[in-house]
């Protein structure tokens, strides 16, 4: 799509689909003789979140140590995880909330004699 616009900054009159996509600009001056294009900008429309993370450990409704490692299985890409651990299974204050690169988290020390909940999310660049 080419378009000339008296202004600097566009928006397309319909949404562009996901995908890769590459933009340039040039200036014309008074005379309404062009300038040369800028160097290609590339960019990336996703609005497809990630799936969800599959738990992988502890299992539910096991015991474990005071000081349990989450596990979950990765989700490809270039995700990140956000880790919830509450003693709340509505998750209305959460004991900590983190994020991380990685498929697990060793969580600091908990109460013994307390049930604990985690639940988890994958996050992208477009979503987080």
């Amino acid at each position: 799509m080419m378009q000339t616009v008296a202004a600097t900054e566009f928006t397309p009159p319909s949404s562009l689909p996901d995908g890769t996509y590459a933009m340039r600009v040039r200036a014309y001056n008074a005379d309404f003789n062009p300038g040369k294009f800028s160097k290609t900008i590339p960019f990336t429309i996703d609005t497809t979140p990630p799936p969800p993370p599959t738990p992988a450990s502890p299992a539910h409704q096991s015991s474990s140590l005071n000081r349990p490692t989450l596990q979950w299985l990765s989700v490809g890409g270039d995700a990140q995880y956000q880790i919830e651990l509450d003693n709340n299974a509505d998750f209305s204050s959460p004991e900590f909330s983190e994020t991380v690169n990685k498929t697990s988290l060793r969580t600091r020390s908990l109460a013994k004699g307390i049930s604990y909940y985690w639940r988890i999310r994958a996050k992208d660049k477009a979503w987080n």
